[in-house]
């Protein structure tokens, strides 16, 4: 998911949409059960929903935010995370390779 809206995020404001993701850490859902939210939550340590509203909240409107990675800790609001670096040079070089021979096959045929 996260290299799906790092790379397609990226082309999509050229046809004027936008995708990002949120990416709570633990928050109460039905995923599991009330059991481990309690424990969670007894550490201090669960994510408040207010902090993925919030996160959601930014993405609205009119933003031009795109292919971006919102966090949402225990604390409460969200940080936009940077990508990890690359290994090296060579590395860096071989995707602004890969990225401009992909945005070649995305573009509408003719």
């Amino acid at each position: 998911m996260v290299g799906f809206v790092r790379s397609y995020g990226k082309y999509l404001p050229e046809e004027q949409i936008t995708m990002n993701a949120v990416c709570p850490n633990v928050v109460r859902t039905n995923i599991s059960t009330g059991a481990f939210y309690d424990k969670v939550e007894a550490e201090g340590i669960l994510t408040p929903m207010q902090g993925v509203i919030e996160a959601f909240e930014a993405m609205l409107g009119s933003s031009e935010t795109s292919g971006e990675l919102f966090e949402v800790g225990p604390k409460g609001g969200f940080k936009i995370r940077e990508p990890p670096e690359y290994l090296d040079e060579p590395s860096k070089k071989v995707c602004e390779l890969l990225y401009h021979r992909a945005h070649v096959l995305h573009e509408p045929k003719r």
